[in-house]
């Protein structure tokens, strides 16, 4: 999953998600840049703190608290991915070889420039 917790949002996330306020008394953690410098050691705390819940329960912890966070999705839930289909992100295209296929398109849209491929690509010669 993904978070989005700079500044004041970090803070928030700690106290109002995690329930461990004390976390941004730690010297390694209190601004982003002490945090950048300690990554690591944030990263595995992180997981360890948030291994008892599923990604779909930190998710709603995250959004009633409004910090922003997302699941990582594979291939398979981007193709299912209700905000993929509402957008228009996911496209069916023709591929000479392997027939009709899905494929995720161009994140960057608006309403007034969807951008869609124009052919597949091809494969590469060690795929054929």
């Amino acid at each position: 999953m993904m978070l989005g917790c700079a500044n004041q949002r970090t803070e928030r996330f700690c106290q109002d998600v995690l329930k461990r306020e004390e976390l941004m008394q730690d010297p390694r953690f209190i601004t982003n840049q002490d945090r950048g410098q300690h990554v690591e050691a944030l990263e595995a705390l992180l997981e360890e703190l948030m291994a008892d819940k599923t990604v779909d329960e930190w998710l709603a912890l995250c959004d009633s608290a409004g910090v922003p966070a997302g699941p990582i999705n594979d291939f398979a839930q981007a193709m299912q991915d209700e905000h993929y289909l509402a957008r228009g992100m996911v496209q069916e295209m023709e591929h000479p070889v392997i027939g009709k296929m899905k494929t995720i398109g161009f994140p960057a849209n608006s309403q007034r420039h969807r951008r869609k491929f124009a052919a597949p690509r091809r494969f590469c010669p060690a795929h054929r």
